[in-house]
C-alpha cells in the first residue's frame, strides 16, 4: 500500500535537501569572493569538500522529489522508467505498438499525458529514412504516424510543432490512401523538416 502522506513528507525533505545544497554553494561563493580567503592546501580541500556536499544535497533533493512525485501517481518509479524506455524505443521504431500497449495501464497513460515524450523533427526524418530503406512497412509507418499524431503520450517539439505536424499529416494522408511514398515525396518531406517549413 502506498503511503501518500509519507511520500509528501519525502518530497518536502527533498526540497529541504535542495535548499541546504544551495545554501552550501552560496556560502562557498561568498567565501571565494572575500579578500580574507587563505589559499593553503588544507583550506582549499575543505572548501572543495563543502562544495561537493552542497552538490550532493541538491542532486539528492532532486532525486527524492522526482521519485516520490512519481509514486504519488500510484506507479513505482522503475515501472515508469521501463515504460519511458519502451516509448522512446517505439518513437525510434525499435519496438512495435503492441510491445508498448501491452504494458500500458490507465495510471501510466495519465502519467505520460502529464509528462509526454517529445517528438523532434529528426525523429520524423529518421522514420522516413527507415521507410525508404525498407526497414519498416507501409502499415508500420502508418501506425507510427497515428501514434505520433493522436496519442497524448507524445507531443511535437513546441518550437517546431506546426512544421512537424504538417509533415506527419501529409505522410499519414498519403499512406491512408494505400499509396507508398515515392523517393521524391520522402525527399520533399525531409527537406521541409530540415528547412523548418510546413508542407
Amino acid at each position: 500500500m502506498i503511503n501518500k502522506d509519507q511520500q509528501k513528507k519525502n518530497i518536502l525533505f527533498g526540497y529541504l535537501y535542495m535548499a541546504g545544497g544551495v545554501l552550501f554553494m552560496g556560502i562557498m561563493a561568498a567565501i571565494f569572493t572575500t579578500d580574507n580567503i587563505k589559499t593553503d592546501t588544507r583550506e582549499i580541500v575543505v572548501m572543495v569538500l563543502v562544495a561537493l556536499i552542497g552538490i550532493a544535497c541538491i542532486f539528492t533533493g532532486v532525486k527524492q522529489i522526482r521519485d516520490n512525485k512519481t509514486l504519488l501517481e500510484g506507479i513505482p518509479k522503475h515501472e515508469i522508467d521501463e515504460m519511458m524506455t519502451e516509448m522512446s524505443q517505439f518513437k525510434n521504431l525499435n519496438l512495435s505498438v503492441r510491445d508498448i500497449t501491452r504494458h500500458m495501464t490507465p495510471e501510466k497513460e495519465k502519467y505520460f499525458i502529464k509528462n509526454p515524450i517529445i517528438v523532434y523533427a529528426d525523429d520524423i526524418a529518421d522514420a522516413l529514412e527507415n521507410y525508404r530503406d525498407g526497414k519498416i512497412s507501409r502499415k508500420e509507418m502508418l501506425v507510427w504516424c497515428h501514434m505520433m499524431k493522436f496519442s497524448q503520450c507524445y507531443v511535437y517539439y513546441p518550437d517546431r510543432h506546426d512544421e512537424i505536424e504538417s509533415v506527419v499529416k501529409a505522410i499519414q494522408k498519403r499512406l491512408v490512401d494505400d499509396d507508398d511514398l515515392s523517393e521524391e515525396e520522402i525527399y520533399r518531406f525531409v527537406q521541409a523538416l530540415d528547412a523548418n517549413a510546413e508542407i
